[in-house]
């Protein structure tokens, strides 16, 4: 299984792209973008942002909206990561 390709430019190019488990270019997600936090947030910034942002993105305050409800999934994941200090 390649975990690798080469980029488009051709062969000149060095660079390769990390490979998902079902052969997509995997993407790193920015957990701080996602809650709209400054990355030197203390913790309680942090979850203040997350409770804001759970609030808006509810799936029973959206009533059923795919997308805003993908959205609070991105929020609840970029949240557990954040929230310990050890793990950011």
């Amino acid at each position: 299984m390649q975990l690798w390709r080469k980029c488009k430019k051709g062969a000149a190019c060095l660079r390769a792209v990390p490979l998902g488990i079902h052969g997509q270019a995997a993407q790193m997600k920015d957990y701080y973008k996602i809650l709209g936090v400054d990355r030197q947030a203390r913790t309680e910034e942090i979850k203040k942002a997350y409770r804001r942002l759970a609030r808006q993105y509810h799936p029973d305050v959206i009533k059923g909206d795919k997308q805003k409800e993908g959205h609070m999934y991105e929020i609840q994941e970029a949240y557990a990561c954040l929230q310990n200090e050890e793990r950011r």
